[in-house]
């Protein structure tokens, strides 16, 4: 499996809401346009501040969304590259993120994964 995190940062006097709003009834549409029998998964991991208890002179929000798409394989990553780098789809995706993303600060990394099997879930204290 090949997967692709991208961190993406709304446009500044954007809301969260409004970014999340435009993102899932806009951007995810062209999306799945692209990624349709092409990839396996395609979601986005929206992100709420929280304080850190360990850190908390962090740097403050950098990113509102982490968007994820797993494909089989690197050929067909390979295949939406392709398909996104058509002169038509890359104009509807730019001018889709010009509206409600900052394009200046997006990271793409590709993720490996490494997994710790836990112990089962005790019951939490209070709760029958």
């Amino acid at each position: 499996m090949f997967k692709l995190m991208y961190l993406l940062k709304r446009k500044p006097g954007t809301s969260l809401e409004e970014f999340i709003h435009h993102y899932e009834n806009s951007h995810a549409k062209i999306g799945k346009r692209i990624f349709d029998g092409k990839a396996v998964r395609y979601m986005r991991r929206y992100l709420r501040p929280m304080d850190d208890f360990i850190a908390l002179d962090g740097p403050g929000v950098q990113y509102d969304v982490a968007m994820e798409c797993w494909f089989e394989d690197r050929a067909h990553f390979d295949a939406v590259v392709a398909a996104s780098s058509e002169p038509e789809i890359l104009k509807l995706i730019l001018e889709d993120e010009e509206r409600f993303m900052d394009r200046t600060t997006r990271a793409v990394y590709v993720l490996e994964e490494y997994e710790t099997e836990l112990a089962p879930v005790e019951p939490a204290s209070g709760v029958a």
